[in-house]
């Protein structure tokens, strides 16, 4: 915003400062009455109002650089972030300790996003979110239901699961009576909400073929064209082929 009103003053003045002589002289030489403005005054009104626009660009130069050093800034941070929670991760462990880590990250990841204002910098941002999305998807989804309670992958009981998440366990020579192995709730919500799709998510990608590009493809790529016009004429749900014109047929 102070940047735009820096940028509106600065045109105005420009444009003031350079009408100002051709004004002047006019009046001058038309306006007897006002022929006491030398044409001196004239250059030097001028001249100052160039002068001020000259400055306004300069400081409006000077905070749109401000402004995207610091929204560059916090676009590296976040990759950061993000890079973190998943070297955390990524080999798929059940470790607390390291999911508590990880969630941390990426909710100070998110902070660190809220303080990117350049669109460029806005967009890199989410296809860094689309690059790591599938990622912390698949830590969630692929796991049986024991692996939250932090144990071992060959407890395949939810209550043995349960069990062995607080039993006592003895390291160093010293026995806890009860430990807590299992992955905390917000942890867990953390890293689910980073594999999530924006609620309002405006999807970049729009067009598809048109007839007349489909036919275009009969001849440089023939297959891609076999299939367009096979599923066009041939439309498949819940294992059943719908073509056109006829009956269901099965597979």
């Amino acid at each position: 915003m102070k940047m735009s009103k820096a940028l509106n003053c600065f045109a105005v003045l420009l444009i003031l400062g350079a009408i100002c002589i051709p004004i002047l002289s006019f009046i001058n030489t038309q306006c007897v009455y006002l022929r006491c403005i030398d044409f001196k005054d004239a250059v030097l009104i001028s001249a100052t109002l160039l002068a001020l626009a000259g400055h306004l660009f300069t400081q409006a130069k000077n905070l749109t650089d401000a402004e995207e050093k610091k929204s560059l800034f916090h676009l590296e941070s976040f990759c950061k972030a993000f890079a973190y929670a998943q070297s955390l991760l990524i080999d798929k462990n059940n470790d607390r300790k390291k999911w508590i880590e990880a969630a941390r990250s990426l909710e100070l990841g998110n902070e660190l996003a809220k303080n990117i204002t350049i669109p460029s910098h806005q967009h890199t941002l989410e296809i860094e979110r689309l690059r790591y999305r599938g990622m912390f998807d698949s830590l969630i989804r692929d796991q049986p239901a024991e692996f939250f309670y932090g144990v071992d992958s060959s407890i395949t009981n939810l209550d043995d699961a349960a069990k062995a998440s607080t039993a006592p366990q003895t390291k160093r020579g010293h026995t806890t009576s009860s430990t807590l192995n299992c992955l905390c709730n917000e942890s867990i919500y953390s890293v689910w909400q980073a594999a999530q799709w924006p609620e309002h998510y405006k999807d970049p990608i729009k067009e598809s073929f048109s007839p007349i590009q489909v036919g275009q493809l009969q001849l440089l790529f023939p297959q891609l064209h076999r299939f367009l016009e096979h599923q066009d004429n041939n439309p498949s749900a819940s294992g059943q082929l719908y073509k056109k014109n006829t009956h269901a047929t099965s597979n």
